[in-house]
């Protein structure tokens, strides 16, 4: 292992795993980092945000990965609403690359603190997100 890293260096090392992951290629739209995302986008974009962390000998924090899901049309003369099948599709695979991603090595992601992920709306900017807060733990030298 290498020495403690910053939030910026954890954030990018989750960006990565997450721009070559089966997320990435199965969404419409593209991977960003935390304030990256243009304001104004309608795809199906992927959000990876550093939330907290405690430097040390090991160093636990929590990354969170967000994936905006644009709502679908409902009838002529109804707003658009949430896209429930693409939601569910999404969580799965969040859930899958969780388990499986082979990239976690360095960050341990302990069975026990594996997140409920969840799909959520945003009201403020109406827009609905698939939403996975990840626990992680990394041993530094």
């Amino acid at each position: 292992m290498s020495d403690i890293k910053t939030s910026a260096q954890i954030e990018k090392d989750f960006y990565r795993l997450v721009k070559s992951s089966a997320i990435a290629s199965s969404i419409g739209g593209k991977v960003y980092r935390d304030g990256t995302r243009p304001r104004n986008s309608k795809s199906e974009d992927a959000v990876v945000t550093f939330v907290a962390g405690l430097d040390g000998q090991i160093q636990d924090g929590v990354v969170v990965v967000n994936v905006f899901v644009p709502k679908k049309p409902f009838g002529k003369d109804t707003d658009p609403v949430k896209d429930v099948a693409r939601c569910d599709a999404l969580e799965q695979l969040l859930r899958d690359w969780l388990d499986t991603h082979p990239g976690f090595p360095e960050y341990n992601l302990s069975e026990k603190d594996r997140p409920t992920i969840k799909t959520c709306d945003d009201p403020a900017t109406g827009e609905t997100f698939v939403h996975a807060r990840i626990k992680f733990r990394r041993y530094a030298e």
